[in-house]
């Protein structure tokens, strides 16, 4: 009987720090979201304005987001890594018709950018479009071998096509 109980108090004990946990993580993302709403819209730090609209774009708060980035695409016009970061912004958004021309734009800067690539994947599988979605992936695959992204990205394009990969 006493080790039941104990073993109950030890699960419960189990619990109660996940729980914990749990709740020190919704303090953080609420400061966070607090933190990114008070951000000026109108404010001058274009890197400010982009990490506050991903954090306001996770908490799925759109409009507030877009409100950050309207009229960052010309700020960042010569930056690919930035196109490419503001481009997930609006397809976290589902905004895909702001997030593929940005990302087309990113791999014209830089063509060999492996977040840009993997984004243009990931839309263009999404999107229906024919190309060279997987030679991409694999580009991406062979750049960052530590990354799961394109792995994950091949599987749901296999996964959709049916076909299983060579």
């Amino acid at each position: 009987w006493q080790m039941r109980q104990w073993s109950a108090l030890r699960h419960e004990q189990e619990q109660t720090r996940l729980q914990e946990n749990r709740i020190s993580e919704l303090q953080r993302t609420q400061q966070d979201i607090r933190s990114a709403l008070a951000q000026n819209t109108a404010s001058s730090d274009s890197m400010a304005r982009l990490q506050s609209a991903e954090t306001l774009a996770r908490a799925e708060r759109s409009t507030e987001a877009l409100a950050r980035i309207n009229g960052l695409e010309k700020e960042f016009a010569n930056n690919a890594t930035l196109l490419e970061q503001l481009a997930g912004i609006y397809q976290q958004l589902n905004y895909v018709d702001k997030a593929y021309p940005l990302t087309r734009e990113a791999l014209r800067l830089e063509p060999k950018n492996p977040a840009a690539l993997l984004r243009m994947s990931y839309l263009e599988m999404n999107l229906g479009y024919p190309g060279p979605i997987l030679q991409r992936l694999e580009q991406v695959a062979k750049q960052t071998p530590n990354e799961s992204g394109p792995y994950v990205t091949m599987a749901l394009f296999h996964d959709r096509n049916r076909r299983l990969p060579e």
